[in-house]
């Protein structure tokens, strides 16, 4: 049974996604980071003509986002951290 709204764009979802991990007491820098990480998908899914929405986002494309973020240049640990 698939209990996502129908159109739940990246944004929405990783704004409710965020607000967890602040109630469960992460700290304000990781979840910084994991907000960046969440933007910087979706920038890749724009820039590859997929949906912002979160249903878009498969296996295949976040490899493929790792491989471009090693592609420009991120290290190891930054890409570790975005995929995490």
């Amino acid at each position: 049974m698939n209990t996502l709204p129908q159109n739940l764009t990246l944004s929405a979802a990783t704004t409710v996604w965020l607000a967890h991990y602040e109630i469960s007491g992460y700290s304000r820098s990781t979840i910084a980071i994991y907000g960046q990480a969440i933007q910087n998908l979706g920038r890749f899914l724009v820039s590859h003509d997929r949906s912002p929405d979160v249903r878009s986002v498969d296996l295949a494309i976040l490899d493929a986002w790792r491989r471009h973020l090693f592609e420009v240049g991120c290290a190891t640990a930054t890409v570790d951290r975005y995929i995490r």
